[in-house]
């Protein structure tokens, strides 16, 4: 966690879970319910047909004490919002 609390980072070069090596949550001070995060994964098993995009994350913030199961899902359809790509050797995607 930053000082400012408005970001929290995890990091393991190993890919412990798998495969993701860092994940990245970022809250907004201009919009407080807005929560921005990123995930990066290395050498994980994640099979994807070649008609699998759009892709679609789910993330959930819980506490072990409270579990109130806090959630956003978000969509990458696609021209003109966000859309996911495939790298060129079709290894990677990337969702923005």
């Amino acid at each position: 966690m930053n000082a400012s609390h408005t970001t929290w980072s995890y990091k393991n070069g190993l890919g412990a879970i798998q495969g993701i090596i860092k994940v990245v949550v970022k809250t907004s001070p201009a919009t407080p319910s807005l929560v921005r995060f990123s995930a990066g994964g290395r050498n994980g098993s994640y099979a994807l047909g070649p008609n699998g995009l759009p892709l679609t994350a789910t993330f959930v913030i819980d506490s072990p004490t409270a579990r109130t199961g806090q959630c956003g899902t978000a969509a990458f359809p696609g021209a003109p919002g966000p859309a996911c790509t495939r790298n060129r050797p079709g290894n990677a995607v990337t969702s923005k």
